[in-house]
């Protein structure tokens, strides 16, 4: 004789297969909205393209290091962008920026270094300053670079 299922077992069946519809769905579109944000934000550095520019004034011995990127936002989530500097050295401030970008838009990322003595930072072994940019969908996932931004700007260095 075949037994039935209770109805207990049949309700946990549909739960099961509704918890595994909602998370191919939402891996799925996480996955579609993180490639579709790393590719918005590479087109900023093909050549021609005007998403980055960068300005430098200088004053004496001291100079500002202004830098505007255009990110967009072509995913399904919020992006949430920063960048900062950990630990400049002596004669050198950064301005921290951060910017949350509602999808299918765009932000400006306004990012700065000042320097107080550049003669002095020469006569050293340069600037050496430490710089993260953190990238996340909001809420899932986010990434953390961290480079020596004295030497990409100046494009050498130790």
């Amino acid at each position: 004789m075949k037994s039935e299922r209770t109805t207990a077992a049949r309700s946990m069946r549909a739960v099961a297969l509704a918890i595994t519809l909602v998370s191919v769905v939402t891996f799925a579109a996480v996955g579609y909205s993180a490639y579709s944000d790393f590719n918005g934000f590479i087109s900023n550095f093909r050549t021609g393209s005007t998403g980055i520019s960068a300005r430098t004034v200088a004053q004496g011995q001291a100079a500002t290091l202004y830098v505007n990127a255009t990110v967009p936002n072509d995913g399904l989530f919020p992006l949430s962008v920063s960048i900062s500097c950990t630990a400049p050295p002596a004669g050198v401030t950064c301005t921290s920026s951060s910017l949350t970008i509602p999808p299918s838009t765009s932000g400006v990322l306004r990012f700065q270094i000042s320097i107080a003595n550049v003669t002095e930072l020469q006569n050293a072994a340069g600037l050496h300053l430490n710089g993260t940019a953190v990238a996340g969908l909001v809420p899932f996932a986010s990434i953390s670079i961290t480079v020596d931004l004295g030497s990409f700007l100046t494009g050498g260095g130790s």
